[in-house]
Order: structure tokens, then C-alpha cells, then sequence
């Protein structure tokens, strides 16, 4: 109800902002889609939001040093407002990879570059099929995976037994468990400072002399925020194995597809 404009989550805003802080844990949440969505709604509401997901019960990625998959990717994100009007997200998975580009490089049938997979005897693997034949996803970090690891672990504690959802592949529950906390910036400093911080850092941040072949530095949420743009005026692109999905499961739901007479 957080996201929802609804009655019930004006109401819990307003009493996230009447207190200055609120923390809400949920289970049995089924898949709940694109973290940065949340955070990003409730910052342009001025509110900064923490999310973490336990990605129970399918879990993909192997525990650092392992070869068997007992994390889910257990993705994170945190919103903060700005001046701008797009607020600062970031939206990420403790895994090397968001598990969703191994499947769409598996349905268009390319490689995946070395560091995302194990094969089912723990060996790295280009082949993103690899993964849905008894393979893993490895840790954020590359030869640091430890720390990814480390959040991840983290992120099943909040997300996984705090909401009662049950952690890894140990929970019997169906559907996602979440640990969202909002913060009102206003109860710790006046809005005007903070924002002023926001708007400041961020512009140093960006005004760094870049080095070579680098345009522009962005801040977290901005490539994505942009593609959300290009995408609203020209479309998706979908690759023919994804589609060809799509089109057999409408077949199978009875509904006509684009394109069928």
C-alpha cells in the first residue's frame, strides 16, 4: 500500500512523516517487480526510502566459495528526493547480474560475459543456459564477491526473517519478503539544508574531470530514468525468443496475440 495512491497508502505516508521515520515488513508479497519503482515514488514525495527484497524461494545465486544456488538475488534499492524532480535511485541486485539479463541472453541466444555464472559443477560459463541447468549467479564484486555475499546475507535477514518470510532456499513460503523503512529528511535537518546537500554533492559529483572515452558521469537511477524516457516515445524492443514466449503462452491463455488472425 506504500506505492498505492490509495486511501491506505496516503495514510501510511502521513504517518511516516507525522513520526519521521516508519518501517514496514511484509511476506507472502508474490514477485514484486521493479524495486526502484517504490523508492522512487515515494522520494518525489520527499521521503527517503530503503527496500530490501529477499528473492525467496528461487534462488539463483551460489553463497561465495559455493557452487549451489541459496540466495535469491536479493536486490536493494534506496530513493532520495532532489531539487530536479528526478529523485537519486539506486536499484540493484547483491548478485553479479540481475538474473532476468542471463534469461534474455539465453532466449537470444548470445553469450554472457565471463563472471555472472557457475555451471552446475561450479566452473565459470558463458553459456547463460548454464544457469537453469543446475548453475548459480556469482556475488556482486567480481574477485570481491565477498562483499556482495556479505549483502546478500544481509538483505535475507531484513527482507527474510525479520518479515517472518523465511530466508534462502530453507522458507517453505510462497512470494517475496520485504524490509522498507521511509525517513523524513525535515525531522533531522530543515528540508531546504537537505535538499541543498542533495544538490550540491551531486553536482560536484558530476562536475569531476572525466577520463578517457567517458562523456558524462551519471548519478544512480539516471541511465534509467532516461531509457524510461526513450522508451515511452519509441517503444520496446523485444527479442524474437521472448516473443515467441509471449506468444505461446497467450496461445495457451486463449488470448489473441498482436499480429494473429
Amino acid at each position: 500500500c506504500i506505492r498505492d495512491r490509495s486511501k491506505g497508502g496516503e495514510l501510511g505516508l502521513a504517518k511516516a512523516r507525522a513520526a519521521g521515520m516508519a518501517v514496514i515488513a511484509v511476506h507472502r508479497a508474490n514477485h514484486v517487480g521493479r524495486l526502484g519503482s517504490y523508492v522512487e515514488d515515494i522520494a518525489r514525495q520527499d521521503m527517503v526510502a530503503q527496500l530490501f527484497v529477499n528473492g525467496a524461494p528461487t534462488c539463483r545465486m551460489a553463497p561465495w566459495g559455493g557452487r549451489e544456488a541459496r540466495h535469491g538475488t536479493n536486490p536493494i534499492a534506496i530513493g532520495f528526493p532532489s531539487r530536479t524532480g528526478e529523485p537519486v535511485v539506486l536499484d540493484m541486485t547483491t548478485s553479479a547480474v540481475a538474473e532476468g539479463k542471463v534469461r534474455i541472453s539465453r532466449n537470444a541466444n548470445r553469450e554472457i560475459p565471463d563472471g555472472w555464472v557457475l555451471d552446475s559443477h561450479g566452473r565459470p560459463t558463458t553459456n547463460p543456459a548454464d544457469l537453469y541447468e543446475g548453475g548459480s549467479l556469482l556475488p556482486l564484486g567480481g574477485r570481491e564477491g565477498h562483499k556482495g555475499y556479505g549483502l546478500s546475507i544481509i538483505v535475507d535477514l531484513l527482507g527474510g526473517a525479520l518479515s517472518g518470510a523465511g530466508c534462502g532456499t530453507m522458507t517453505e513460503k510462497v512470494g517475496n519478503g520485504l524490509f522498507i523503512q521511509l525517513t523524513d529528511p525535515a525531522c533531522f535537518c530543515e528540508r531546504e539544508e537537505f535538499l541543498d546537500h542533495v544538490e550540491r554533492f551531486t553536482e560536484y559529483l558530476k562536475s569531476s574531470p572525466l577520463k578517457e572515452g567517458v562523456d558524462e558521469i551519471l548519478l544512480p537511477g539516471e541511465p534509467e530514468q532516461r531509457a524510461a524516457a526513450l522508451r515511452r516515445e519509441q517503444g520496446l524492443e523485444i527479442d524474437d525468443g521472448t516473443w515467441g514466449q509471449l506468444l505461446e503462452l497467450a496461445k495457451g491463455l486463449g488470448v489473441e496475440a498482436p499480429g494473429d488472425s
